[in-house]
């Protein structure tokens, strides 16, 4: 992944699910943050497909488990 997406989806994650600047997301994953509930997921979704300027099927939505597995898609896309 570009250096500068990774910047971006870092933003993403910290904006949409309020983790504190200096705090790392690249660990973060659905199941264990409490604050990641469906409608913050909707949240995320939105965000990524805005900023990467993206429109993303179901199939690949479901796959966004973790910071890990939205950056391995990203970086198949081409971002």
């Amino acid at each position: 992944m570009k250096p500068e997406n990774r910047l971006k989806l870092e933003e993403i994650f910290r904006v949409v699910l309020d983790v504190p600047e200096g705090e790392n997301v690249s660990g973060l994953r659905r199941l264990a943050v409490r604050r990641w509930d469906s409608l913050v997921h909707t949240s995320l979704v939105a965000a990524i497909e805005s900023e990467f300027s993206l429109r993303l099927d179901a199939k690949t939505i479901e796959q966004f488990t973790s910071y890990a597995a939205i950056e391995g898609i990203l970086e198949e896309l081409g971002h």
